[in-house]
């Protein structure tokens, strides 16, 4: 009696051998070359599908895959695994990052630390001397007016990468009300010199006020009117201004601002002419 011996079923089986956050091109090897033909797709709708043994590929943007290889392709014994692929460059952090102070109407020295970024499984805020923090967010009080230096440290897992920048924290004098200033003319010709319709903000000592929290208006309103009383812009996102563009002609524009900051005594409102000069 002769033994019968039957093929191996095929097997499928692979592995990324590229470096982790290497960049869009991806090395694939396959573990059970024996075990063809191939199939490979490697997700997300990126490229056709692939009958290579060990194939690489180039993906057209960095993000998360899931890659099928199916051995035996064809066959009513074909075999499939699927991995999840992730493809980062090789420096995946986004170093976005918000340092600001809060609403202090009387007393000054608590500020917003805000990581915004991407890529980051791990955020350390250090400010030597004052704190530490391993939060992502994080509102802390500083002891005094004036400039703090310290650092922010991004780790991604991933990557096994971690990246240090140095950050500074500027603490300013208390808040005592905003004085508003609305331009009467703008000059919309894309220079980044007075093109935008936005109110500034000064403090009782004339010096500009910058990096306000939206979030501390009870109130902010913007409108602009052409001539005929129709409305052409409108706006309740503080700082947010408008931007004529070629659409909108020389000429004057009439304008409605309304405004209350959490540390005004009072509201304040406007209703006045914009003259637009190209």
């Amino acid at each position: 009696q002769q033994a019968l011996e039957l093929p191996s079923l095929p097997l499928a089986n692979f592995e990324v051998i590229s470096d982790p956050c290497s960049g869009l091109e991806v090395a694939f090897e396959n573990l059970s070359p024996q075990s063809g033909p191939f199939s490979w797709d490697f997700g997300g709708g990126a490229g056709l599908p692939n009958d290579e043994t060990d194939p690489v590929f180039v993906y057209p943007a960095f993000g998360t895959y899931l890659v099928t290889l199916t051995a035996g392709a064809g066959s009513e014994c074909a075999d499939i695994q699927t991995q999840e692929v992730i493809v980062l460059p090789n420096n995946p952090f986004d170093s976005t990052w918000v340092i600001q102070p809060l609403a202090a109407c009387e007393e000054t020295g608590f500020m917003l630390l805000q990581y915004n970024g991407n890529g980051a499984d791990a955020v350390t805020w250090d400010f030597p001397g004052v704190f530490s923090s391993d939060s992502s967010s994080v509102e802390m009080y500083f002891p005094s007016v004036g400039d703090y230096q310290g650092t922010i440290t991004l780790y991604n897992a991933y990557c096994d990468v971690e990246q240090t920048w140095d950050v500074e924290a500027t603490v300013p004098p208390a808040l005592q009300g905003i004085d508003y200033l609305v331009p009467n003319v703008i000059s919309a010709n894309n220079d980044a010199k007075n093109d935008v319709l936005t109110a500034q903000l000064t403090g009782p000592d004339g010096n500009p006020i910058s990096a306000l929290d939206p979030g501390q208006f009870y109130r902010y309103e913007l409108s602009v009117f052409n001539r005929w009383g129709n409305q052409i812009f409108s706006t309740q996102q503080a700082g947010r201004g408008w931007r004529p563009d070629e659409s909108v002609a020389e000429g004057t524009y009439y304008v409605l601002f309304k405004s209350h900051h959490v540390c005004d005594d009072e509201p304040f409102e406007y209703s006045g002419e914009v003259t637009v000069v190209r």
